[in-house]
C-alpha cells in the first residue's frame, strides 16, 4: 500500500525537519530516549546533504518505533512497524542503484 509507505516517510521527514541536522552535529549524546532518537536520524541526510539515505531512514524509523513502545504507544508502534516492513520490502526489492535515496526509490 503506497499510503502506508508515504506515511512512514512523512513521519521520518517531519522528525528530520523538527530537529535540524546541523544542531545535532558534535552534540554529546545523552541517554534519554528522545535524545537517542534525535541522534538516530542524524545520518539520514547524506554527507553531501543532497538526499535522504533510505537505509538510515529505515533504521531510524525502527528506533522511533522503539520509543513509541517505551512511552506506552504499543498500538501506534505496531501500525508504524507494519509500514516500516512495507517500506523495507520495497527497498529490498529495488535494484541496488535505486536504493540509495528516497527520490530514486520512489
Amino acid at each position: 500500500n503506497m499510503n502506508g509507505m508515504y506515511t512512514i516517510f512523512t513521519i521520518g521527514l517531519l522528525l528530520i525537519l523538527a530537529t535540524p541536522i546541523y544542531s545535532l552535529r558534535g552534540v554529546q549524546q545523552s541517554k534519554t530516549p528522545m535524545s537517542s532518537l534525535a541522534h538516530s536520524f542524524e545520518p539520514v541526510l547524506s554527507n553531501e546533504e543532497k538526499y535522504l539515505n533510505v537505509a538510515e531512514l529505515l533504521d531510524a524509523c525502527w528506533d522511533f518505533s522503539s520509543v513509541l513502545r517505551k512511552i506506552g504507544q504499543t498500538t501506534l508502534a505496531r501500525d508504524f512497524e507494519s509500514n516500516i516492513r512495507k517500506a523495507e520490502a520495497l527497498y529490498n526489492s529495488a535494484p541496488s542503484n535505486q536504493r540509495q535515496s528516497l527520490s530514486s526509490l520512489l
